[in-house]
This record gives C-alpha cells, structure tokens and sequence, in this order.
C-alpha cells in the first residue's frame, strides 16, 4: 500500500508538472506570436512612410523644360555639377562637352551653361566670345578654382560664377537664380518669336523660327539648317510644314525654305544668302514667287 501510495504522488505530482509545462509553452507560443505581428504592423508602417517621403521628394522636386549643358576638361567635375543639377531638377536635359572647341561646333542649343574657365585647347573664355558671336544667348555660369580670372566674366555677358570645390548651398542658389532668369527671357521671346519644338531622341529641343534657313528631308529623315547649325531626326517634312509661319515655302517636295534668306530665284532653283542653292519645282514655282512677292511687300510696308 505504501508503494502504490507512492507512485500515485510521484504520478499526481508528474501530470501537474506536464500541465504546468504545457500552460508556460501556451503562454510563450501566444506572446510570440502577438511579437510577430507587432514587428510585422510596424515593418509596413516604416515602409509606408518611407513611400511618402520619397513621394513627397519627387513632388517637390522642381520642373524644368530647360537644357544644360556643362563643358569641362573633366570628367569627375563634369559628374559632380550634373549629380548637383539633377538633386534639384531631375528631368532636365544635359549635354557634356570634354573641351571648349566641341561646345563652339555643336552651337547654341542650350539654355543653360556651366563653362570651366581653365581648359587646354580653347579656354572657356575664348569659347563663351565665339558663342556669343554666333548669336548664343544662353545664360552662362562660369566654373573656376581662381576667382581672379571672374572679372573677364563680364566681357562676354556671363550670369555667375561658381568656384572649385563646390559649396552646394551656392551652387543651388545660382542655378535656381539661372533658371528663374531662363524662364523669364524665354517667357519674352516666346511672344516676340515664334518658334517649334523638335524632339530628337530623348531630348526637346526649342527652334526659333527666324534661325532657320530651310528644311529638308533626305533618306527618311528632316534636317533643319538653321543660322547657327543643324538638327537632323527622322520625320516629315508634311508635319513640320503646318507648325510654321507664312514666311516659309515648301518650294519642292523635299525643301521647305524660309523666304528671309531667299537671295535669288530662277525658274528653276533658289539661291540663299549663305551661298546654298536649292531646287524650285514647275509645280511649285508660282506658288514660290507669289508667296516671295507677297513676303518683300510685307517688308515695304512695314
């Protein structure tokens, strides 16, 4: 009897352990499980406010239809002043150039331009003279490690300065001052000079129409001779015909020729006055010399 007493105690004892066990592992199974899902209500919640905030960034990032362009000698400065461009205006256009002389041949399709002072070859200096002799009326921001050489700045009409290494507050306060001066001059000219936008590849380019000389199409793509060089991309020359003024002429199928560089005609060709001769269809001719006719009268009375 004292045996079976015992092992009844030791059994008694054994099933209120197991129980006990088995209430902690319950109590410890639950507390994880609400941890879980804590962790889980917080892990979204970070991540929806992470979501705002880069929301909020990209809505507060400040819209351009401006083009840059930054002309170095280089490269890791030319990377730093885009990086800088892009933290405030994420969209806009910017071209590179490695040295004076490609800046000068490209021409002026550009709003805005970043130009190093100290280069080999052509300085910036020398470039920003011949840019401007060319008719460029971009808003130019001078680059320089030596603030000395600032002062020749003004020969040639520059906006700014910035100087090596950048300080970022100042190099937002004259590129936010640029492009609030862009914007207006470009506000002015849009309603004293007309002018189309052509798209070539990923970038816009504005073309004011007084710059061109006349337009042609060649192997399936349009090329636009303007005063101060060419753009060629593919398309029409039926689609541009209709966004241009009275003063051009589509004098044969493949020209369209602006009728202030007409310098002479013949039955059957149209010379300009940079020298370039282009044809003159039968079929257009009478439509050309009444609408030429019509264009110098214009002039007269004016």
């Amino acid at each position: 009897m004292a045996d079976s007493g015992y092992v009844s105690s030791l059994f008694l004892f054994f099933c209120m352990g197991e129980q006990k066990q088995y209430h902690m592992t319950l109590s410890f199974t639950t507390e994880k499980k609400c941890f879980t899902t804590i962790h889980l209500f917080f892990t979204v919640i970070v991540d929806i406010i992470i979501v705002m905030v880069k929301f909020r960034e990209v809505m507060s990032m400040e819209k351009t239809n401006a083009t840059i362009a930054i002309c170095d000698d280089e490269q890791e400065v030319r990377s730093s002043i885009e990086k800088n461009i892009r933290l405030l205006y994420e969209n806009v256009d910017i071209i590179q150039f490695g040295d004076g002389k490609a800046l000068v041949e490209y021409g002026s399709s550009f709003d805005i331009l970043f130009l190093d002072i100290q280069m080999e070859g052509m300085s910036g200096m020398e470039a920003a003279r011949e840019l401007r002799k060319s008719g460029c009326r971009a808003t130019i921001i001078f680059v320089t490690a030596i603030e000395e050489y600032v002062f020749e700045a003004f020969d040639v009409g520059a906006f700014h300065y910035i100087l090596k290494p950048f300080d970022k507050g100042k190099f937002f306060q004259v590129l936010r001052k640029a492009m609030a001066e862009r914007e207006s001059i470009n506000a002015k000219e849009a309603k004293a000079e007309p002018s189309i936008a052509i798209k070539t590849g990923a970038m816009t380019k504005k073309i004011y129409l007084y710059k061109i000389i006349y337009l042609e199409v060649f192997n399936r793509k349009v090329v636009i001779h303007k005063t101060d060089g060419d753009i060629e991309f593919y398309g029409k020359l039926i689609e541009l015909e209709g966004r241009l003024s009275e003063d051009f002429v589509r004098c044969h199928r493949a020209y369209i020729v602006n009728l202030r560089y007409v310098l002479k005609y013949t039955a059957n060709s149209i010379t300009l006055e940079n020298g370039t001769e282009i044809l003159l269809s039968k079929q257009k001719y009478g439509d050309f010399v009444r609408k030429y006719l019509k264009y110098i009268s214009r002039l007269i009375s004016s």
